[in-house]
């Protein structure tokens, strides 16, 4: 069985990727003291990456064919808003990136509508989510 993204979905897809992009904003000045300005840059330029998917999920996610049975919409919904709860409450700088480069990956895959890169994305968010990053 499969699913097209509708206009309602692609809104909260959107809105989706603008709060982890929020979420990573805030992480970064909220920890601006302790991280170095490289950090802080590789934060910022995926927070501005994220807020661009974010943009443009909205005019092209919509019609894209999802497999319900790997890449579900539910699915996808449910990664990124743990990824945004994980960003709000995280301390490990590394996980951090790590986590919103998942969601990164996975904007890509949706923009460019490949459904095979949008289930290894998601599969990512959730390893990146489970995975134990100790070094900062």
């Amino acid at each position: 069985m499969t699913t097209k993204i509708s206009a309602d979905h692609a809104r909260e897809l959107a809105r989706a990727f603008r709060e982890v992009s929020v979420q990573l904003g805030n992480y970064r000045f909220n920890n601006w003291n302790t991280l170095t300005p490289k950090k802080r840059q590789e934060l910022e330029d995926l927070e501005w990456t994220l807020l661009n998917y974010s943009s443009d999920l909205i005019t092209l996610a919509v019609g894209l064919t999802l497999d319900d049975s790997k890449a579900s919409l539910d699915r996808i919904q449910k990664a990124t808003t743990q990824a945004k709860e994980a960003i709000e409450t995280i301390k490990n700088i590394k996980k951090a990136i790590i986590i919103a480069g998942a969601v990164m990956k996975l904007g890509a895959a949706i923009v460019t509508k490949n459904p095979g890169m949008i289930d290894s994305a998601v599969d990512d968010i959730f390893s990146a989510l489970t995975s134990d990053n100790d070094a900062q």
